[in-house]
């Protein structure tokens, strides 16, 4: 019988991301929607470590020489460990946010969504800063990055965060991963043709996205997102 719960996107997190800890089962769990037993079944049959906390003195020594000096993904492959539990053992270290500037894609793998929707982000009050060369590359200041999530909430969701900014999490984030709980789990669910039906529907009627959103159950951003994805346009 086939699994119903197995999807090629669970897969591919649970082979970037799982490390046996109760935590990231948990954190899987909430973002698939699925039971515990199916990611511990899953991690089983693709032959994962139960226990990757184990880490050597010089494990630990070059993670602190390089923390800040190398991407996640390059010290994740050198360490042989998932960029999660690279983080994880960073912030236990209190080694703090990374010295470098985030890219494009640094930042929406940070928030799971496209290196396209954090450009659009400049936009609306981001400083993204262009290399003085004819290449596309981008930078994003942590200090700038964290002061755009502070003043414009509605462009993100805490429960998508792959990884936390700080060492100690600020009052105000606090506060907001709180809000994000109350949410409804729509913001993690496929649009379906009802709710496309009923999005055009309210949207001819001159409804702004954000009365949208709350209507169908999704935030503004993701209500005007899947307007721009379906390609319609109010008569």
């Amino acid at each position: 019988m086939k699994n119903v719960y197995s999807t090629p996107e669970l897969k591919q997190y649970v082979l970037e991301n799982y490390d046996g800890s109760s935590e990231m089962i948990t954190q899987i769990q909430e973002k698939f929607n699925v039971p515990r037993g199916v990611i511990t079944s899953m991690a089983r049959r693709l032959k994962l470590s139960k226990n990757k906390n184990f880490w050597s003195e010089s494990d630990l020594e070059y993670l602190k020489e390089n923390w800040g000096i190398k991407t996640v993904p390059i010290m994740s492959k050198f360490l042989k460990r998932t960029p999660y539990a690279v983080r994880r053992m960073a912030i236990k270290l209190e080694l703090g946010t990374r010295k470098l500037n985030y890219t494009l894609d640094e930042v929406g793998r940070l928030f799971d969504i496209d290196a396209k929707a954090v450009k659009r982000w400049g936009g609306k009050g981001l400083v993204i800063t262009k290399a003085k060369t004819d290449a596309k590359i981008y930078s994003i200041k942590v200090e700038d990055l964290i002061e755009f999530l502070k003043d414009y909430k509605g462009y993100w969701d805490s429960r998508k965060m792959q990884y936390s900014l700080w060492i100690t999490e600020p009052e105000w984030f606090k506060q907001r991963k709180r809000e994000d709980k109350l949410k409804p789990n729509k913001h993690y669910q496929k649009w379906d043709d009802n709710q496309d039906r009923k999005l055009v529907e309210l949207y001819n009627k001159g409804m702004e996205y954000k009365e949208i959103g709350e209507i169908i159950g999704r935030s503004e951003v993701t209500t005007k997102q899947r307007m721009r994805d379906i390609n319609f346009g109010r008569k």
